[in-house]
């Protein structure tokens, strides 16, 4: 369980999170991401709930990948055709 995390993200950077396997690392991301919603307690940007902000342009301020992606060497066109 996560307890008083403070962290500052400067705009253009990039930031990776590390740590054993189950330790919350995915969790973490999709709560700050707003995939999920916390149970109790609240995740603050510049001092105001997440849940405050436009949902649409809160997600536009992330880029994640998640471990299981998958890159395709063609086009999405060409993709949907195999479909």
């Amino acid at each position: 369980m996560l307890k008083n995390v403070s962290m500052k993200l400067k705009i253009g950077k990039c930031l990776a999170i590390v740590g054993m396997n189950g330790s919350g690392k995915t969790t973490f991301i999709k709560l700050l991401c707003r995939l999920y919603d916390p149970n109790e307690g609240e995740i603050l940007l510049n001092g105001i709930d997440i849940k405050k902000y436009n949902y649409e342009e809160y997600k536009g301020l992330f880029s994640v990948v998640f471990q299981d992606f998958k890159l395709f060497s063609f086009s999405l066109g060409r993709m949907l055709l195999l479909q």
